[in-house]
């Protein structure tokens, strides 16, 4: 029988994928599981901020521009590290909700991958 083994979560070589989603800025971070050291990170400002029907009372953006914005951040982390990630933590916006209808939130990106 073999001796004790680290958790999959542990091992030096396994990272998590931090991503914050903001309505101003989209944050994206590689952090080892292991030490919790921050490896690689990236942000991308969104730009998505759009006029309200409601005036200074309202506040919208575009949701389809957040997603670009995320798509961008994780598309420049380098593979050989995306290929570790184990493990995904996300956060979003600070107040409100984000609404979009069907279809209409996310298209796929190339961003030269």
């Amino acid at each position: 029988m073999s001796g004790p083994q680290s958790s999959p979560s542990k091992h030096p070589q396994h990272l998590v994928l931090g991503i914050d989603i903001g309505t101003t800025t989209v944050k994206v971070c590689l952090v080892s599981a292991h030490n919790r050291q921050v490896v690689q990170s990236g942000s991308r400002e969104t730009k998505s901020s759009l006029a309200s029907e409601l005036g200074p009372l309202g506040s919208e953006q575009d949701v389809h521009k957040i997603c670009t914005a995320l798509q961008f951040c994780v598309s420049r982390l380098p593979k050989e590290m995306l290929v570790r990630v184990t493990h995904v933590a996300v956060s979003g916006q600070m107040h409100g909700c984000v609404l979009w209808k069907t279809g209409n939130g996310w298209k796929r990106n190339n961003f030269g991958r």
